[in-house]
């Protein structure tokens, strides 16, 4: 490995690009059997359609299940890939790396339908929100305000209130 990071991410592989392939053939079996629970927990509370068509339910489970899985199997292929890839580009680690890792994980988000968009925006805005916090008080841009945790949590529920009273398809 000319690279430490490549060699903390796959040890065994010096080539990253087959090394994150083979990562994602790895987990796309647990991401299935996760996606495949979720979506069959949230037939309860369709139940009504699914003695009524159980075929169409059963077919929407399985193809919401594969959407879902193909989803986060490509953000989890753009985590690993992305940065070994430039690395090796340009020889050296840049932050251009992680940005384009950002603007092609987000443009992952096109795979799913629009419905659940909004969804999984508001999860994905909630962790970089908590994560922005964590470093800026690690990294000391600003002090640390007790139980300011809670203070983010608060705004974004508000923020997923105001959307819900606005539009209350989106969620």
């Amino acid at each position: 490995h000319d690279y430490y990071l490549c060699a903390i991410k796959h040890p065994h592989d010096i080539r990253c690009f087959r090394a994150n392939i083979m990562r994602v053939f790895r987990t796309l079996p647990s991401i299935m059997k996760l996606y495949g629970t979720v979506n069959t927990v949230f037939l309860l509370f369709s139940m009504k359609r699914a003695l009524y068509k159980p075929i169409d339910t059963l077919i929407h489970i399985v193809l919401s299940s594969i959407r879902s899985s193909i989803y986060l199997s490509t953000i989890y292929f753009f985590v690993f890939s992305i940065p070994c890839a430039m690395r090796n580009l340009l020889g050296y680690d840049s932050i251009l790396a992680y940005l384009l890792n950002g603007v092609a994980g987000g443009a992952a988000i096109f795979i799913e339908p629009a419905g659940r968009r909004v969804e999984l925006t508001m999860f994905t805005v909630l962790r970089a929100v908590d994560i922005l916090w964590d470093l800026g008080k690690r990294w000391r841009w600003w002090n640390p305000i007790p139980n300011s945790e809670v203070a983010i949590f608060s705004a974004a529920a508000g923020v997923l209130m105001t959307l819900y009273q606005n539009e209350p398809t989106a969620i």
